[in-house]
């Protein structure tokens, strides 16, 4: 490992503490597919792999691995937030043999099951008793964490129900199991599935009896600190805030749907809701993971301090749990250790695990025994109220897919070229295909904004099942930023919650604006990336705007936009002109030819990408 140090940036001092290092564990395994949960039982470890496994080991004399569960046959994964998702123990597993799992079916549902163990390796998969399920209106935003807190009551995340901006109102909506954290009994003797607790804010009506707390996007993973008690909670944000929450007691409301974060996205009063301790904007990450409280003895100045990340930069952050204040004031630590896929984390034996989804890997947070002052300094995470940014000091990470298969540069010269005239803007694409990757480049008049789009259909909402977009623009400071975005209907576009473009580049030449990116024909994000297949015709949407956006998630209605029919395995260059936005125009093969040079750049390549 590298030596690697622990710092931030507040009120300008910097203040180095104690140096950690991420440290691979149980690498004579091998490596995990698609770890998304850790939990320790004893002598064994048990790692749950979102296909629908859970592997387990001995910790003390590791030799191979061993299924502990197989429930591929049930577990709907097909979308990148579907699968098997959370597992829990039973605080008397020793003497009952009950652990309990929550993942999606093949029927569009969360389920929470319980089963029974023959042995601490092995698990009888026809001992499954339904105890909940939940109709998932979309693929996206279903939680996943199951834990026994420490009153001996089972607690189970479950996100808003999905798409975007919570249309169904789950997040406010009480009568619902959506957008919540449940509290379970779950000692009711057979056939009783569980029963409420008392305490439950509405146990006695008003609402779902299983709610404990609500007003939650996606809490994704959440934890107990084990010295307080206190939930804390990583909840994913829609567009342009990630959050860190504190639970403390039945019948908290968190806010969203009228706010993310500490913002209102309504008119709303803040002090309605529990507001989050910590957020950051999407400069520094885009999909955070929740973690736990440091109380381990290796690492003194992390003693008290909640450890959490970021799935998609791969960043880690180290938040002090005695030094707290609300309305997003509390600063945190951005560890200086390497970038990793973080899915979730794990408390094992006192220390913190942490899983790199991509690789499959398992590592332990442990101090390094060589600390250095970093070269340069690493900013605190800023909240909303502190306008503190970070510095960039890291490269993000490659989303799965991506990080698997390494994008090839883009050409210097495109095969194939479409133009089409809408408003009197006339726009031209230029894309190449390059076995599993396909590179874009598009172009137009715009002060503002440019974007393109995919859809199967040549709507925003593509037969049902949203367009996936990526636009870029020139801020106000003449830096390129460029974006991948999902729409399911003809309203404001969302920021992905997973960035599968490369090769970002936005400039311009004269009074046009240039986007390039690449990305890779098939994302592995099946909710929010259209699969671009070179063998079946495809429809681009191009829009533009001559208002230059106010930050990433803000910008105008389109002044110019249409729609094109082509097919991407051409290899030749398609010329035509379209003028009508309400149908689509199919765009014939034309003869060949090439594109010039590319003027030079007037930004650098947009830090947004998840990949370089």
């Amino acid at each position: 490992m590298n030596a690697c140090g622990i710092g931030f940036l507040l009120l300008g001092l910097i203040i180095t503490t104690h140096a950690v290092q991420l440290e691979r564990m149980y690498s004579n395994l091998g490596s995990f597919t698609d770890p998304v949960d850790i939990q320790e039982q004893g002598s064994k470890l048990y790692i749950v792999e979102q296909p629908g496994r859970i592997i387990t080991f001995n910790t003390e004399s590791p030799q191979s691995q061993n299924v502990f569960l197989d429930i591929i046959s049930r577990v709907d994964s097909g979308g990148s937030e579907e699968g098997l998702l959370g597992l829990a123990f039973h605080p008397n597993f020793n003497s009952n043999n009950r652990f309990f799992v929550y993942y999606c079916n093949k029927n569009s549902e969360t389920v929470l099951s319980e089963f029974t163990a023959t042995s601490s390796t092995q698990a009888d998969e026809s001992s499954e008793r339904e105890l909940l399920a939940i109709s998932q209106p979309f693929s996206n935003h279903n939680g996943g964490q199951i834990q026994f807190g420490p009153d001996g009551f089972l607690y189970v995340a479950v996100g808003d129900g999905g798409s975007g901006n919570d249309p169904l109102g789950s997040g406010q909506g009480t009568d619902t199991l959506l957008g919540n954290i449940l509290r379970l009994d779950i000692d009711e003797p057979p056939p009783m599935l569980y029963s409420i607790p008392s305490t439950n804010p509405f146990a006695n009506g008003g609402g779902a009896a299983e709610i404990f707390v609500y007003g939650l996007r996606n809490p994704w993973r959440f934890s107990f600190d084990s010295e307080t008690g206190l939930i804390w909670i990583g909840d994913v944000g829609q567009g342009s805030f990630e959050e860190v929450s504190v639970a403390s007691g039945p019948g908290e409301n968190f806010g969203w749907q009228e706010m993310e974060a500490c913002v209102c996205t309504t008119s709303c009063t803040p002090s309605s809701f529990v507001q989050p301790v910590h957020s950051y904007g999407r400069s520094i990450g885009r999909s955070i993971t929740g973690g736990y409280v440091y109380h381990g003895n290796d690492i003194p100045e992390l003693d008290d301090h909640y450890i959490f990340g970021d799935f998609v930069t791969g960043r880690i952050f180290a938040l002090d749990t005695n030094n707290v204040s609300p309305a997003c004031g509390t600063p945190a630590l951005t560890l200086d250790v390497p970038s990793i896929s973080v899915s979730t984390f794990g408390l094992v034996s006192g220390d913190v695990f942490v899983a790199d989804y991509s690789a499959g890997f398992l590592y332990k947070f442990s101090p390094d025994p060589s600390p250095t002052l970093p070269p340069s300094p690493t900013s605190v995470t800023p909240s909303i109220s502190q306008g503190v940014s970070e510095s960039p000091t890291r490269t993000p990470s490659a989303s799965k897919s991506q990080s698997a298969q390494a994008i090839p540069p883009p050409p210097s010269v495109y095969a194939n070229l479409v133009s089409s005239n809408n408003n009197g803007r006339t726009v031209e694409i230029e894309w190449d295909t390059d076995g599993n990757f396909i590179h874009f480049h598009v172009y137009g008049i715009a002060a503002g904004w440019i974007a393109l789009g995919f859809s199967t259909d040549g709507s925003m909402s593509s037969n049902g099942e949203g367009s996936d977009i990526v636009m870029g623009y020139l801020d106000p400071q003449n830096e390129g930023q460029a974006n991948d975005y999902f729409a399911l209907s003809r309203s404001q576009p969302e920021l992905d919650e997973q960035q599968n473009i490369a090769f970002t580049e936005v400039f311009r030449d004269g009074q046009e604006l240039h986007l390039k990116f690449s990305r890779a024909l098939s994302t592995g994000d099946t909710f929010e990336d259209r699969i671009l297949d070179v063998d079946e015709d495809i429809f681009f949407i191009w829009a533009l705007h001559d208002e230059v956006p106010s930050n990433v998630d803000s910008f105008s209605r389109h002044l110019a936009r249409d729609s094109i029919e082509v097919d991407l395995d051409a290899s030749n260059v398609v010329s035509s002109t379209s003028t009508n936005t309400a149908t689509p125009s199919s765009v014939p093969s034309a003869a060949a030819s090439t594109s010039g040079s590319n003027p030079t750049p007037s930004s650098v390549p947009s830090a947004a990408a998840s990949t370089s």
